[in-house]
C-alpha cells in the first residue's frame, strides 16, 4: 500500500493527514472534513488553486501536497441540549452552527431566542 502525507490549511491551521494512494475520492473528501471538524456539504478543497470534488480529488493528491479548505467549522455542542438546540433551529430559522453559539452565550433557550431575533 502506498501512503502519503498531506497538510490541509484551515483557518490559520495546518493538519496534517495521511493518506493511501487507494482510497476513492469520497473517502478522501470524509477523512478531511472529518478531520478539519467541517461537514461534508460545506467544504471546499482547494489544490493549486483548483476546487477538488469526490471525483478529481484522488488524482490530484501527492505526497507532501498542501490543501487549502475553506468551509466553516462545526460548533461543539458539548454541555449544550440537543431539544434546546433542535428548538431554536425550527422556531427561529437559525443554523445549527448559530443555535450552539447561541445558546453558549446566553443563559437560558429564552435568552438565546432573543439574542438570535435581536442580531438580525
Amino acid at each position: 500500500m502506498d501512503t502519503f502525507n498531506i497538510t490541509v490549511k484551515h483557518r490559520g491551521k495546518k493538519i496534517n493527514v495521511n493518506i493511501n494512494a487507494e482510497w476513492p475520492g469520497t473517502f478522501i473528501m470524509k477523512l478531511i472534513s472529518s478531520e478539519t471538524s467541517v461537514p461534508l456539504d460545506k467544504v471546499k478543497v482547494i489544490i493549486k488553486g483548483k476546487i477538488q470534488t469526490q471525483d478529481t480529488i484522488a488524482t490530484s493528491l501527492h505526497a507532501n501536497a498542501l490543501i487549502m479548505l475553506i468551509g466553516e467549522t462545526c460548533e461543539a455542542s458539548d454541555g449544550v441540549d440537543e431539544r434546546d438546540i433542535s428548538c431554536l433551529m425550527s422556531q427561529m430559522g437559525v443554523s445549527r452552527n448559530q443555535a450552539v453559539k447561541s445558546l453558549r452565550k446566553c443563559d437560558s433557550l429564552l435568552d438565546a431566542m432573543m439574542d438570535v431575533g435581536n442580531s438580525r
